[in-house]
């Protein structure tokens, strides 16, 4: 075989070789990403589970803290007159 066509058949042969392991390992890929899938979603699922209990915690707290904070600023009569109040209901 002259040279020059022995060198195109075997850039032929290695670019259609490199095309071939280029596509398996897109495979892999595809297969690896499509088995990940359930976990992500899982743990979005979860995440989000997580996310929401902790803003109903933050809102018990922020109320909590505009309790305590009403009850500091209010005038020492009028706290005394609401927990007199509170008692004589719980009884």
């Amino acid at each position: 075989m002259p040279s020059v066509p022995a060198f195109f058949f075997g850039l032929i042969l290695g670019v259609t070789g490199i095309l071939a392991i280029q596509a398996f390992a897109r495979s892999k890929v595809r297969q690896a990403l499509s088995a990940a899938d359930p976990d992500i979603a899982r743990n979005k699922t979860l995440q989000r589970e997580e996310d929401d209990r902790r803003m109903l915690e933050l809102d018990a707290l922020r109320q909590r803290l505009a309790v305590l904070e009403r009850i500091t600023i209010d005038p020492a009569v009028r706290t005394a007159r609401e927990i007199e109040q509170l008692r004589i209901e719980t009884n």
